[in-house]
C-alpha cells in the first residue's frame, strides 16, 4: 500500500504493518471509508462500521466463562 486516508478518524484509525498489512483500530461507534492507493496504482475504497459495546453484557459472558476457574 502506497498511502491510506480514513475519511473519520474519530471512528477509526490505520496503522501499517510491514509493506502488505494494515491494522485497523476502532474508536468509537460509527461508520467510515477506508482508502487505500497501491503501489502498482490501484485504488481500493473500504466501508468500515464500527458497533459499540455492551460492557454489561460482556462482563457476564466472561464471568459466566471463569466460573470454576
Amino acid at each position: 500500500t502506497e498511502r491510506v486516508a480514513v475519511g473519520n478518524g474519530k471512528v477509526v484509525s490505520v496503522s501499517p504493518v510491514g509493506d502488505s498489512q494494515l491494522v485497523l483500530i476502532g474508536h468509537a461507534p460509527g461508520n467510515t471509508v477506508v482508502q487505500m492507493w497501491m503501489r502498482g496504482g490501484g485504488m481500493h475504497r473500504i466501508a468500515v462500521s464500527v458497533a459499540g459495546s455492551d460492557l454489561a453484557s460482556t462482563l457476564s459472558v466472561v464471568e459466566g466463562l471463569l466460573q470454576g476457574v
